[in-house]
């Protein structure tokens, strides 16, 4: 089954669980084989499964059966009590950064969602303590030694107060430069290193 069937499949699975509206036909980004659901999806995604668990919990007998063969209660049960949470952590990293108010980022999604979900794997808990960083992932770290990152630029890194103070210094010293008696003790310094050079060369 190729990613746009698979992409379609899994929404179609998902709205007749009432996870969130039927978005079968729904238009998604493409970035060479890769593809990704908007966000608002996802917030539905993570909203509705929410609501639906918590009506379910309310309404639903304790001792109810639950079939972890049917694909829709193995997606709500196995797979969405482990990826809403950090979707939602997700989510809220890219506001604190201010990942959609700028041109490029250095927060990665994912990175992020591959560290949590590797360190959140149910059947691994020990991984919460002992992984702090995609660096203590074996399999990252081994091949990343052969195939290492580029680093990235400066202006990725900083935040907007960072980058408006590094502005603001440099205009406070251009302001500062560009002004006469300050010209003139620059003048002065320039021409007499040249003398003390040219006299002890």
């Amino acid at each position: 089954m190729s990613n746009v069937s698979s992409v379609t499949a899994g929404s179609a699975l998902l709205s007749e669980q009432n996870v969130f509206p039927v978005i079968v036909n729904t238009s998604y980004k493409t970035m060479g084989s890769i593809h990704f659901l908007p966000v608002d999806i996802l917030l539905k995604i993570c909203r509705r499964s929410q609501e639906s668990t918590n009506h379910e919990s309310a309404n639903s007998p304790k001792d109810r059966p639950v079939d972890l063969t049917m694909p829709s209660e193995y997606i709500k049960l196995q797979l969405l009590t482990t990826l809403e949470p950090i979707l939602r952590c997700l989510l809220a990293q890219v506001v604190a950064k201010d990942v959609l108010l700028k041109p490029h980022s250095s927060f990665n999604a994912l990175d992020y969602l591959t560290l949590e979900l590797y360190r959140n794997n149910p059947s691994k808990p020990e991984r919460i303590d002992t992984v702090k960083s995609l660096e203590d992932i074996n399999w990252v770290a081994e091949y990343w030694k052969s195939h290492p990152r580029k680093p990235l630029p400066l202006s990725w890194h900083l935040t907007r107060s960072e980058a408006a103070t590094i502005i603001q210094k440099y205009w406070r010293g251009y302001s500062v430069r560009k002004q006469d008696e300050v010209q003139d003790l620059r003048r002065w310094q320039r021409e007499w290193r040249l003398q003390k050079n040219y006299e002890n060369p």
